[in-house]
This record gives C-alpha cells, sequence and structure tokens, in this order.
C-alpha cells in the first residue's frame, strides 16, 4: 500500500490521490541494476583459452579414474584312495587351497596423467661364495689334508680332528678370500657406489618433480597440464618431462 507524503496516510494502491489530504499518489522507486558478465582470471584457468570450466586437478582425476579390487578364490580337488594289491578304490580325499589376487584398473585419461613408480633401490652386485665353491676347496683341502696327515703319519683321534678344525679353518679363510678377489676383480664395489650415488640423484629429481604433480591441473579442452599462476603448459602425453623440468627451475 502506498504512504502519502503529505499527511503520512497509507490507502489502497488504485487510488490516485490520498484520500484524506488530496495529495497525489507517490511514484515508485525504480532501482537499476547493473551486472557485469565480464569474465575475471583465476590462478586455474587454461593458460590457452583463459577459461577455467573445463579445469580439473591432475590428481583428483587419477584418484577417480583408478579403481584397485582384492579377492580371493577357494580351489578344492578330489581325488580317489586305493588299495595298492587290490586296486580298489578304498576312499577318497580332498584338497582345498585359498588363491588372493589384487588387481589395479586406470581409465586411459588416469593412465596418462598417473605419476611413474619411484626409482627402485639398485641392490648389491657383490659376489658370494656358494656352495658350489665350498665344495670345489673342500675337495682341494681333503687331498692336502689327507697327504699332510700321511706325510706327519697321524692316527690318533686327537690328531685326525686337528687336522679336521685346521682343514675348516682354511676351507673358509680361502672361500673369503677368492670371494675378495673375485669382487676386486670386477670392481663390485665402485660400481655399486656409481648405482647408489645415481639411484640418489634420481630419487632427489623424482621428489621435486612428484611435489610439482600435487599442484598440476589438466584442461579437458586443450589436453593441457599447467601450474597455477604459471603461464607456462605442457601436453598430458609430456606430463612428467616437464614436471622434471619446472621443478629444476622454480617451485610450484
Amino acid at each position: 500500500m502506498p504512504l502519502c507524503e503529505g499527511c503520512g496516510s497509507s490507502f489502497e494502491d488504485k487510488f490516485m490521490f490520498c484520500p484524506y489530504c488530496g495529495r497525489s499518489k507517490p511514484e515508485m522507486k525504480k532501482l537499476q541494476v547493473e551486472v557485469d558478465f565480464t569474465h575475471k582470471a583465476a590462478l586455474d584457468d587454461c593458460p590457452i583459452c583463459g577459461d577455467g570450466a573445463k579445469v580439473q586437478k591432475v590428481s583428483a582425476i587419477v584418484d577417480f579414474g583408478t579403481s584397485e579390487g582384492n579377492g580371493n578364490s577357494i580351489i578344492t580337488e578330489k581325488g580317489r584312495i586305493t588299495d595298492s594289491a587290490s586296486g580298489k578304490q578304498v576312499g577318497e580325499s580332498f584338497s582345498t587351497g585359498t588363491v588372493y589376487s589384487s588387481t589395479i584398473q586406470q581409465n586411459k585419461l588416469a593412465k596418462v596423467l598417473a605419476k611413474p613408480y619411484p626409482p627402485e633401490k639398485p641392490s648389491s652386485n657383490r659376489w658370494s661364495a656358494g656352495r658350489g665353491t665350498f665344495i670345489i676347496l673342500g675337495i682341494i683341502l681333503v687331498f692336502i689334508i689327507g697327504g699332510i696327515g700321511s706325510a706327519m703319519d697321524i692316527h690318533t683321534f686327537g690328531g685326525a680332528v686337528l687336522l679336521l678344525f685346521i682343514g675348516a679353518v682354511v676351507l673358509v679363510v680361502a672361500a673369503l678370500g677368492v670371494e675378495s678377489i673375485v669382487n676386486n676383480l670386477n670392481h663390485s664395489s665402485d660400481k655399486y657406489k656409481e648405482e647408489v650415488d645415481q639411484y640418489q640423484k634420481e630419487l632427489i629429481s623424482y621428489n621435486a618433480a612428484q611435489s610439482i604433480w600435487n599442484h598440476l591441473f589438466y584442461c579437458h579442452k586443450h589436453d593441457i597440464v599447467f601450474v597455477l599462476g604459471n603461464k607456462e603448459y605442457a601436453s598430458k602425453e609430456d606430463m612428467w618431462k616437464a614436471c622434471l623440468t619446472w621443478s629444476s627451475n622454480k617451485e610450484p
């Protein structure tokens, strides 16, 4: 209901004048609202088109597109027990076993955008004297100790035990000596040290690139990956290569 500007009385909207004082009905005030539809750039906008509608975080794409399944199945086998004399069946045997399985499935996009596995720590390539080495050395020592025993005319139990003890010690020392010689000739320690140094460098690079990957975004419209606030971008196929490059130049 309008409110008279003269006497302050309210009256029905159908009257053009105030029925109490005759003043004209006040005009309705118009409210003008201006709406700005101009898109304002945001950090997660695509660096090519500036549109963030088709942009999604890479880690979310991989998590959503990856599923892991675990299961197990029970296998039962049935057999016959027969009498060895008559060949007749006298009973049945049953055996059961459980097979466990684990599977990981990814859609095509998640597989491309997934980060690779970290580098594997190298194992020592040092050669160790095995059973064959001990057997060969043992046979040689048996003939040597046997010859020594015959030369010294040892026939007592105590002398024989002493010779066996000395032979065992010599066998271990000889095996360790052969092991050391082989590894020195192959430079096993130096090679292992080089492999460990290379692994540590690769691990540092991997961790730095993984930090970039955690802040990576993907544009579905242009098939590119980029970091927030960074104008550089790369194709999804070159994602990990770009992570390695960006991690060596700047932090996310």
